[in-house]
């Protein structure tokens, strides 16, 4: 998901990336816009950045950014975090009224563990060789309850049937992606081909590793991925996927996912602009990313590390909810207006449009959904 406050227009002349690259100006008149896009993975590679140039290269679609430790000493990991959170702090002319969630992940080797700070959301585990040691490692460390990705050595059909059924995200990962969109002269149409089957086949996000030989920082390539990713949405027949993917789901199954992919297939029939999650921990907007929904899933919490654990998940729009509380039922309407109220202010959809809400009948898991019609005023 990429979140911009100010508005971006085609700019051929600054760009290297031509019609698939676009610059920020800024317009006092301008609303927040929301950008549904698949999730993209900065992965620092021995450069280091100030918290301006990070800055920018989270106003150009990155949501998260990765510390590598396999490749990285301590020294190296403390600045960089640092200048990750002051590049969340850094004023903008035209403040958004909505906290746009930034998500800090670290890689170690499986063979050598480390400690994880607090502000680490993501951990990813580099060297597995299979699923059953990864198990046996995280029931030794107080790190296991974080969310963790696993990098493993080679694929086993077995091994990945069996992340599916844990609803793991799954990251594209293509090495020199960055020196070879800046050296080849055919660049764009790599991307977009590249960009084409990472949407194809459904994956949560996309990592893309520095490289110290191109500009500081690489703005253009992120900003190109964004837009492919756009245009490649855009041929995705949704009911074929959502079939595929509910028919992979085991019988019986819990009564929440049956709900997620119910509301799915709602939003699919009715041609709903958004699904609305009311949720704490976030599980209930993953199970409908993991249904192939066919519109963007605007996961609302009160649980600020939830927001940042859901930029892994395709589709999925994370807002963070802090008003005071109220009565279920009061609470429920409210957070339906605020994310109602989200979507018409940046354009998720327009007076008039369907809208599917998945929530709970109390404040529990989610049990039950409501399509709704966005209203005129």
């Amino acid at each position: 998901m990429v979140w911009w406050v100010d508005k971006y227009s085609p700019s051929p002349d600054i760009c290297r990336s031509g019609s698939l690259c676009f610059y920020q100006y800024q317009d006092a008149n301008e609303e927040d816009r929301v950008f549904p896009s698949t999730n993209i993975i900065f992965n620092f590679y021995k450069r280091r950045y100030t918290s301006h140039d990070l800055y920018s290269l989270i106003k150009s679609g990155v949501n998260i950014f990765n510390i590598d430790r396999t490749e990285h000493d301590e020294e190296f990991f403390k600045e960089t975090f640092a200048t990750i959170l002051k590049a969340k702090k850094i004023p903008e002319m035209f403040r958004s009224e909505y906290e746009v969630p930034i998500t800090i992940s670290v890689t170690f080797s499986i063979n050598k563990p480390i400690p994880i700070e607090d502000g680490v959301d993501v951990i990813i585990i580099k060297h597995v060789n299979n699923l059953n040691q990864y198990l046996k490692l995280k029931k030794d460390h107080e790190w296991s309850k974080k969310t963790i990705l696993l990098w493993f050595n080679k694929w086993d059909d077995e091994d990945v049937e069996q992340l599916i059924q844990y609803f793991k995200p799954v990251f594209y990962v293509k090495p020199n992606i960055i020196e070879d969109y800046y050296n080849l002269v055919d660049r764009d149409i790599r991307i977009i081909s590249t960009i084409h089957d990472v949407v194809r086949n459904q994956v949560d996000g996309i990592v893309v590793t520095d490289n110290e030989n191109v500009q500081l920082p690489p703005r253009d390539i992120i900003r190109s991925i964004v837009r492919a990713i756009s245009f490649a949405e855009k041929n995705i027949n949704y009911e074929d996927d959502y079939l595929k993917l509910s028919f992979m789901t085991k019988i019986p199954a819990l009564i929440s996912i049956t709900t997620a992919l119910a509301a799915c297939l709602a939003a699919l029939k009715c041609e709903a602009k958004v699904i609305i999650v009311l949720t704490k921990s976030g599980i209930s907007a993953r199970w409908c990313a993991y249904a192939s929904p066919p519109c963007p899933i605007l996961a609302i919490t009160t649980k600020e590390a939830t927001t940042r654990r859901l930029h892994l998940y395709r589709k999925i729009i994370p807002l963070f909810y802090n008003a005071p509380r109220a009565s279920w039922q009061v609470e429920w309407q409210n957070r339906v207006r605020f994310g109602t109220t989200f979507s018409l202010k940046t354009g998720l959809f327009n007076p008039g449009a369907k809208f599917v809400v998945l929530s709970a009948s109390e404040e529990s898991y989610c049990n039950g959904f409501q399509v709704l019609t966005a209203p005129f005023e």
